[in-house]
């Protein structure tokens, strides 16, 4: 069963919360950080910059949303740039093993699982638009 949040207020003007297994913690500044109850963090600053810990995967919801797809070597990263129906574009970055190294994207819908997987979903609809995330 479980417990009932646990909420702590901090001089600094930041809040901390602990429910379903997970702590959430806000700063003064707008910024966000959370962590999942196998200790994942994920982090979002107050300007919509998301930060993962761990990506495993990342997918694409539909294939026909997207309009663009290019490919470029940087030393040993590979850069697969995207652009999707309705203006999204997702830039991401894999090592030299194939490992997620990081993500850029503007007007874009991502879902992240619980099994640490991104899913693209294709361009934010503009009364859903709040900012850019980057990972």
């Amino acid at each position: 069963m479980n417990q009932p949040p646990k909420i702590t207020e901090h001089a600094d003007g930041s809040l901390e919360v602990e429910a379903f297994g997970r702590k959430f913690k806000t700063s003064a500044d707008g910024s966000m950080r959370v962590i999942d109850r196998d200790g994942k963090v994920t982090t979002l600053d107050g300007k919509g910059n998301v930060t993962f810990s761990a990506i495993r995967q990342v997918e694409i919801e539909n294939l026909t949303q997207v309009t663009e797809h290019r490919v470029a070597i940087d030393g040993d990263n590979t850069i697969h740039s995207l652009s999707f129906v309705g203006g999204g574009r997702c830039e991401l970055t894999f090592d030299a093993n194939g490992k997620f190294a990081g993500m850029n994207s503007t007007l874009m819908q991502i879902q992240k699982t619980n099994d640490d997987r991104l899913i693209l979903q294709g361009t934010t609809p503009p009364e859903k638009r709040a900012g850019n995330a980057s990972a």
